[in-house]
């Protein structure tokens, strides 16, 4: 799934405009869904994978994405914004 400027994507649509938006796609989003950042199946993860994004712990200690809106293309400057995986999956339930 990629979350754009003004929409979602999904699928190939996803995949086509993840050069474009690398911070806001998030491809291995049920990989991680409910692991705990600091655990060895998400430091195989982060080792085997390519990933685009940047993960943080959230406050549980599962993974959380931060995302730098900045890169992103907001007018706004210094804006960090931590997404919780649930908040991303939720999205694509809609």
């Amino acid at each position: 799934m990629t979350i754009g400027s003004e929409n979602r994507m999904y699928g190939k649509d996803s995949f086509l405009e993840s050069a474009k938006y690398p911070q806001t796609t998030f491809a291995d989003l049920l990989r991680v869904f409910g692991r705990k950042f600091d655990s060895d199946e998400a430091a195989q993860l982060k080792k085997d994978r390519f990933t685009t994004n940047d993960f943080v712990a959230d406050p549980r200690g599962n993974y959380a994405y931060k995302i730098d809106r900045k890169k992103v293309g907001a007018e706004t400057e210094d804006q960090v914004e931590v997404l919780y995986s649930e908040e991303v999956l939720g999205t694509m339930i809609r």
